[in-house]
């Protein structure tokens, strides 16, 4: 079979000349059927391109579906870890809401003893006003 080179070169001028393309190199024979053999190979080659363009779309897809395949591994995982931070500071926010809370009792349990021990010391006096209070009602 005849290369595409050697066919287009039978349209190029001789060496002397530039090399642009030109009528075919025997001008008898009519250029009909010197370029079917051309755009035969022309065929091939768009078909070649052709399949080499599909082979490309379907390896394209095929990349597009492995990417969306990791991209939703990594989104997941990254959702499991975004639900594991929120546990986490869900969990910290109890804890010092449980020390705020055991601060505040401490602080309760004190003033509790301190007005104890106020209302303790007042007990004498209370008692000997009330002792005067009875003394005066009876006498």
């Amino acid at each position: 079979m005849t290369s595409a080179r050697e066919w287009l070169d039978r349209f190029r001028r001789p060496a002397a000349a530039p090399a642009v393309p030109a009528v075919p190199a025997v001008p008898t024979e009519e250029p009909a059927p010197e370029l079917a053999p051309v755009f035969a190979v022309l065929d091939e080659i768009d078909q070649e391109a052709r399949a080499l363009r599909e082979e490309a779309e379907r390896e394209a897809a095929r990349r597009l579906q492995a990417a969306s395949v990791e991209i939703e591994a990594v989104l997941a995982r990254w959702q499991a870890r975004a639900e594991a931070e929120r546990a986490r500071a869900e969990a910290e926010q109890r804890e010092a809401a449980a020390r705020e809370l055991r601060a505040i009792e401490q602080d309760a349990a004190a003033e509790a003893d301190r007005l104890r021990a106020q209302g303790l010391e007042r007990i004498p006096v209370l008692v000997e006003e009330i002792v005067a209070c009875v003394e005066e009602g009876l006498g």
